[in-house]
């Protein structure tokens, strides 16, 4: 009979052997390039949606800042050689910031620009494992409340 993990043990650590620098500057373009993949396909999107948003010259700047931030991240990682201490983190930290501030101003969570959060769930799985994908989804929906409390409550409220 097989034996069913836990989840106390599957949260614990990897067993797996720890990734080279290597391996961690690949992992960090391919998740660079499928950045400026989703943010080009946004803006595509954006410029053939036939329903405006409620702020849509905003939205229109901020995901081309979005693109700008994903084309420097991909230069970036393109001429280095190893990826510096604490960068991923930062990265992966804005990657749950940008849906968050794109969607406050496009319909909040039922903005399309909701999946963004599956980016970057995917983008710590692939980085991380099981244990950081979870705290990231944790992070995502505190930040979905919020969201939900400033469009509820704060200025931008309907």
């Amino acid at each position: 009979m097989p034996v069913v993990p836990s989840v106390p043990d599957s949260l614990r650590p990897r067993l797996a052997l720890r990734q080279t620098r290597g391996e961690l500057i690949e992992m960090e373009r391919i998740l660079a390039a499928a950045r400026v993949v989703l943010a080009l396909c946004s803006l595509v999107a954006v410029y053939f949606d036939s329903e405006p948003f409620r702020h849509s010259s905003l939205v229109d700047v901020l995901l081309l800042v979005y693109c700008a931030h994903a084309i420097s991240l991909f230069g970036i990682l393109r001429f280095r050689s190893e990826v510096p201490a604490g960068f991923s983190l930062l990265v992966h930290a804005t990657d749950i910031l940008w849906p968050t501030i794109i969607s406050l101003f496009t319909n909040g969570p039922n903005s399309p620009f909701f999946l963004y959060f599956i980016f970057a769930l995917l983008a710590a799985a692939f980085r991380w494992g099981m244990r950081e994908a979870l705290f990231t989804a944790v992070a995502a929906v505190a930040t979905i409340a919020a969201e939900a409390i400033v469009l509820t409550y704060g200025s931008l409220a309907q």
